[in-house]
């Protein structure tokens, strides 16, 4: 039976038992499914990209139709503002024409009687003592155009007087007499200087501050203190007041313009008596009324001291109907025995005045500056 199987089967040679299939997967199964990832991520960033673009497309080309009831309010606005611009408009023309027709009158009066003169730009006339009537624009006008009359003629004013090169404190009252027609008429010419242990920007500050309360100081009504940061902030101020005069019984009408003009090396202030207000008529025609003009300029002479120089001039009284009062009224008034002694009488008042007048100042440098504190 051996013999027959060996005949049977084949004749094999005897071999290892074979491995196990391996897992594996063949090496072009993954290249191709890398290549297949790829593919997919460069259509889904092609796909974002045309998304974009659609997108852009559509807000570039899409319109809001806005609904009638915010078209009509839109339209009421814009109706609204040109009506207001339009009433703005009509007043602006209205006060313009309002304007013409002041001015018109004003230099048609300066005008009259002939025969016509060349106007000096250097001499004062009625027109720089004299305040037209009108809205506070016309006037705030009118005000300025005085007060840069008398500003650009500082230099010319200040030349009359001979100050000196040193630093020392001075007072000079000249009282003139004009005898020409027997009129006796005065005027006074004074002239100041001294120096501040401030910085012209502090001194400037305290100067504006004493010039526009001195009067309410001599009357010994301090109440100026109350607004004194408003007057602090004030280029131009409008007073209108009336002064009593020690040991006398008449009133002195003051209605006066105060402006200040500052550079930074320089300040300049100046004050004009406004004789005639037509807004506010002088209901007493007896009162008194003096010309008077001052100009002042505050210059730094060092980082913490500024010189102030002052002159100023003051004309013979006149009512306020336009009266010369005579020398024998103001020695009456003055209680003076004879009218020759008014012109000593005047050259102490002044000088005093301006003692006064520094004491005051030195005061407000105590009371409103750091170092005074």
């Amino acid at each position: 039976m051996a013999m027959q199987d060996a005949l049977i089967s084949p004749i094999t040679k005897p071999t290892k038992k074979p491995p196990p299939p391996s897992t594996a997967k063949p090496p072009q199964r993954i290249k191709a499914k890398k290549l297949s990832r790829k593919k997919r991520l460069q259509n889904l960033e092609r796909q974002v990209y045309d998304l974009e673009g659609v997108l852009t497309r559509a807000q570039r080309s899409r319109t809001t139709l806005l609904p009638w009831e915010e078209i009509a309010l839109a339209f009421k606005e814009d109706t609204l503002n040109q009506v207001r611009d339009h009433r703005s408009l009509k007043r602006q023309l209205q006060r313009q024409e309002h304007v013409n027709l002041v001015l018109q009158t004003w230099v048609t009066a300066m005008l009259l009687p002939p025969p016509q003169r060349t106007l000096n730009p250097h001499a004062d006339t009625w027109r720089h003592s004299h305040l037209i009537q009108g809205d506070d624009d016309i006037r705030r006008t009118a005000q300025l155009w005085i007060m840069q009359h008398s500003y650009h003629n500082t230099d010319r004013a200040m030349s009359r007087h001979s100050f000196p090169d040193s630093m020392e404190s001075l007072v000079e009252v000249n009282v003139a007499v004009d005898d020409d027609g027997g009129g006796g008429l005065f005027r006074v010419d004074c002239m100041v200087q001294y120096t501040v242990d401030l910085p012209l920007q502090e001194a400037s500050d305290v100067y504006w501050l004493a010039e526009n309360s001195f009067t309410s100081y001599r009357q010994d009504a301090p109440t100026f203190f109350e607004d004194r940061h408003a007057v602090q902030h004030a280029a131009l101020r409008y007073d209108r007041q009336v002064m009593s005069v020690h040991m006398a019984k008449q009133n002195i009408r003051s209605h006066s313009l105060h402006g200040q003009f500052r550079t930074p090396s320089r300040t300049t202030v100046v004050c004009r008596t406004i004789l005639h207000d037509e807004a506010f008529p002088e209901e007493d025609a007896a009162a008194w009324v003096l010309d008077a003009h001052l100009w002042t300029v505050a210059e730094p002479v060092g980082p913490f001291t500024t010189r102030v120089r002052t002159v100023y001039s003051l004309d013979h009284p006149r009512t306020a109907a336009g009266r010369i009062v005579s020398a024998d009224e103001m020695a009456t008034e003055f209680h003076l025995h004879q009218s020759g002694h008014v012109r000593a009488f005047l050259n102490r008042a002044h000088v005093r005045q301006r003692q006064l007048f520094f004491d005051h100042l030195t005061s407000l440098i105590r009371c409103t500056t750091p170092a005074g504190l």
